[in-house]
Protein backbone atom coordinates (compact mmCIF):
# COMPACT_ATOMS: atom_id res chain seq x y z
CA UNK A 1 0.00 0.00 0.00
CA UNK A 2 1.32 3.42 -0.96
CA UNK A 3 1.39 5.93 1.91
CA UNK A 4 -1.46 8.44 1.73
CA UNK A 5 0.83 11.46 2.03
CA UNK A 6 2.83 10.28 -1.01
CA UNK A 7 -0.31 9.69 -3.10
CA UNK A 8 -1.69 13.12 -2.12
CA UNK A 9 1.58 14.93 -2.81
CA UNK A 10 2.21 13.21 -6.17
CA UNK A 11 -1.21 12.25 -7.56
CA UNK A 12 0.07 12.32 -11.15
CA UNK A 13 2.33 9.33 -10.38
CA UNK A 14 -0.49 7.07 -9.27
CA UNK A 15 -4.00 5.81 -10.22
CA UNK A 16 -5.11 4.28 -13.51
CA UNK A 17 -3.14 5.25 -16.62
CA UNK A 18 -2.89 4.23 -20.24
CA UNK A 19 0.70 3.16 -20.93
CA UNK A 20 1.71 2.05 -24.43
CA UNK A 21 -1.94 1.42 -25.23
CA UNK A 22 -2.55 -0.69 -22.11
CA UNK A 23 -4.59 0.19 -19.04
CA UNK A 24 -2.36 0.13 -15.96
CA UNK A 25 -3.31 0.85 -12.37
CA UNK A 26 -0.14 1.94 -10.60
CA UNK A 27 -1.26 0.95 -7.09
CA UNK A 28 -2.39 -2.50 -8.26
CA UNK A 29 0.89 -2.96 -10.12
CA UNK A 30 2.89 -2.03 -7.03
CA UNK A 31 0.80 -4.43 -4.91
CA UNK A 32 1.21 -7.29 -7.41
CA UNK A 33 4.96 -6.77 -7.76
CA UNK A 34 5.31 -6.55 -3.98
CA UNK A 35 3.45 -9.85 -3.48
CA UNK A 36 5.37 -11.64 -6.21
CA UNK A 37 8.82 -10.25 -5.48
CA UNK A 38 8.74 -9.99 -1.67
CA UNK A 39 10.36 -13.45 -1.12
CA UNK A 40 13.15 -12.72 -3.61
CA UNK A 41 13.73 -9.24 -2.17
CA UNK A 42 13.80 -10.66 1.37
CA UNK A 43 16.31 -13.32 0.30
CA UNK A 44 18.52 -10.74 -1.45
CA UNK A 45 18.46 -8.38 1.55
CA UNK A 46 19.21 -11.26 3.95
CA UNK A 47 22.16 -12.33 1.82
CA UNK A 48 23.38 -8.73 1.74
CA UNK A 49 23.10 -8.45 5.54
CA UNK A 50 25.09 -11.68 5.94
CA UNK A 51 27.76 -10.38 3.58
CA UNK A 52 28.02 -7.04 5.38
CA UNK A 53 28.20 -8.76 8.79
CA UNK A 54 30.76 -11.32 7.64
CA UNK A 55 34.18 -11.07 9.31
CA UNK A 56 35.85 -12.22 6.06
CA UNK A 57 38.49 -9.89 4.61
CA UNK A 58 37.23 -7.25 2.16
CA UNK A 59 39.21 -8.80 -0.71
CA UNK A 60 37.36 -12.06 -0.14
CA UNK A 61 33.89 -10.56 0.47
CA UNK A 62 33.86 -8.18 -2.46
CA UNK A 63 36.34 -9.75 -4.86
CA UNK A 64 35.49 -11.32 -8.20
CA UNK A 65 34.29 -14.93 -8.04
CA UNK A 66 36.81 -17.68 -8.71
CA UNK A 67 36.78 -18.85 -12.33
CA UNK A 68 35.34 -22.23 -11.35
CA UNK A 69 32.58 -20.84 -9.06
CA UNK A 70 29.19 -22.08 -10.31
CA UNK A 71 25.97 -20.12 -10.64
CA UNK A 72 22.50 -21.28 -11.61
CA UNK A 73 20.77 -19.62 -14.54
CA UNK A 74 17.22 -19.22 -13.19
CA UNK A 75 15.77 -19.02 -16.70
CA UNK A 76 17.12 -22.41 -17.80
CA UNK A 77 18.14 -24.17 -14.59
CA UNK A 78 21.61 -24.75 -16.08
CA UNK A 79 24.72 -24.18 -14.02
CA UNK A 80 27.53 -22.09 -15.43
CA UNK A 81 30.99 -21.37 -14.11
CA UNK A 82 32.04 -17.76 -13.76
CA UNK A 83 34.53 -18.37 -16.61
CA UNK A 84 31.71 -19.60 -18.90
CA UNK A 85 29.54 -16.58 -18.03
CA UNK A 86 32.38 -14.17 -18.87
CA UNK A 87 33.19 -16.08 -22.07
CA UNK A 88 29.53 -15.85 -23.07
CA UNK A 89 29.51 -12.09 -22.55
CA UNK A 90 32.69 -11.73 -24.61
CA UNK A 91 31.30 -13.99 -27.35
CA UNK A 92 28.19 -11.83 -27.53
CA UNK A 93 30.22 -8.61 -27.57
CA UNK A 94 32.40 -9.89 -30.42
CA UNK A 95 29.47 -11.42 -32.32
CA UNK A 96 30.81 -14.99 -32.02
CA UNK A 97 28.15 -17.69 -32.09
CA UNK A 98 28.67 -20.13 -29.23
CA UNK A 99 26.55 -22.11 -26.78
CA UNK A 100 27.70 -19.73 -24.05
CA UNK A 101 26.79 -16.52 -25.86
CA UNK A 102 24.10 -14.64 -23.98
CA UNK A 103 22.56 -11.26 -23.70
CA UNK A 104 19.64 -9.69 -21.94
CA UNK A 105 16.64 -8.41 -23.87
CA UNK A 106 17.42 -9.59 -27.40
CA UNK A 107 14.05 -8.29 -28.58
CA UNK A 108 15.01 -4.63 -28.29
CA UNK A 109 18.06 -3.43 -30.24
CA UNK A 110 20.52 -1.08 -28.55
CA UNK A 111 19.84 2.48 -29.72
CA UNK A 112 22.71 3.74 -31.91
CA UNK A 113 23.30 6.78 -29.68
CA UNK A 114 23.72 4.50 -26.64
CA UNK A 115 25.59 1.61 -28.30
CA UNK A 116 28.99 1.26 -26.58
CA UNK A 117 30.79 0.32 -29.80
CA UNK A 118 29.17 2.97 -32.01
CA UNK A 119 29.23 5.77 -29.43
CA UNK A 120 31.84 5.12 -26.81
CA UNK A 121 31.71 7.21 -23.66
CA UNK A 122 30.59 7.26 -20.12
CA UNK A 123 27.10 6.74 -18.80
CA UNK A 124 26.12 9.46 -16.43
CA UNK A 125 24.02 8.63 -13.40
CA UNK A 126 22.87 11.00 -10.74
CA UNK A 127 19.97 12.60 -8.94
CA UNK A 128 17.17 14.27 -10.86
CA UNK A 129 16.11 16.26 -7.83
CA UNK A 130 16.43 19.15 -7.36
CA UNK A 131 15.51 20.17 -10.91
CA UNK A 132 18.87 21.77 -11.71
CA UNK A 133 20.50 18.36 -11.23
CA UNK A 134 18.25 16.88 -13.92
CA UNK A 135 19.16 19.62 -16.37
CA UNK A 136 22.85 19.36 -15.54
CA UNK A 137 22.65 15.66 -16.36
CA UNK A 138 20.73 16.18 -19.60
CA UNK A 139 23.17 18.89 -20.72
CA UNK A 140 26.17 16.66 -20.06
CA UNK A 141 28.17 15.46 -23.08
CA UNK A 142 27.78 11.86 -21.87
CA UNK A 143 26.03 9.76 -24.55
CA UNK A 144 23.76 8.13 -21.98
CA UNK A 145 22.02 9.38 -18.88
CA UNK A 146 20.15 7.41 -16.26
CA UNK A 147 18.39 9.02 -13.32
CA UNK A 148 19.78 7.49 -10.14
CA UNK A 149 16.78 6.86 -7.92
CA UNK A 150 18.62 4.51 -5.59
CA UNK A 151 21.65 6.26 -4.13
CA UNK A 152 21.59 9.88 -5.24
CA UNK A 153 17.92 10.53 -4.50
CA UNK A 154 17.02 8.56 -1.41
CA UNK A 155 13.40 8.98 -0.35
CA UNK A 156 14.37 11.15 2.60
CA UNK A 157 16.69 13.52 0.67
CA UNK A 158 15.86 17.17 1.26
CA UNK A 159 18.73 19.20 -0.24
CA UNK A 160 20.04 21.85 2.13
CA UNK A 161 18.35 25.20 1.61
CA UNK A 162 15.26 23.93 -0.22
CA UNK A 163 11.90 25.25 0.91
CA UNK A 164 9.84 22.95 3.12
CA UNK A 165 7.13 22.53 0.47
CA UNK A 166 9.52 21.03 -2.11
CA UNK A 167 9.04 17.35 -2.99
CA UNK A 168 11.64 15.09 -1.48
CA UNK A 169 13.99 12.50 -2.87
CA UNK A 170 12.87 9.96 -5.39
CA UNK A 171 9.38 11.43 -5.67
CA UNK A 172 10.79 14.81 -6.62
CA UNK A 173 13.09 13.10 -9.12
CA UNK A 174 10.18 11.18 -10.68
CA UNK A 175 8.14 14.36 -10.87
CA UNK A 176 11.02 16.17 -12.61
CA UNK A 177 11.55 13.29 -15.06
CA UNK A 178 7.84 13.19 -15.89
CA UNK A 179 7.70 16.97 -16.50
CA UNK A 180 10.82 16.91 -18.67
CA UNK A 181 9.87 13.89 -20.77
CA UNK A 182 6.34 15.19 -21.31
CA UNK A 183 7.84 18.36 -22.76
CA UNK A 184 6.89 20.53 -19.80
CA UNK A 185 10.22 22.34 -19.94
CA UNK A 186 10.43 23.21 -23.62
CA UNK A 187 10.41 26.91 -24.55
CA UNK A 188 11.32 28.00 -21.01
CA UNK A 189 14.20 30.31 -20.25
Amino acid sequence: MVRDDIVQKFPELFAARKVNGRDVNVEETIATLTRELRPAITAALSTRRELLASPAPVREKYGWPKWDAKFEDPATGRHWTYRQIVEGMIDNFLGHESERRWRLNDEVPIPADAHPIKNAGLELTGPWHPLDMAFNALNSPAPMNMPDFEDASPPHLQPDGTPGNEPIGIFGALHNAKDIFEGGWTNRR
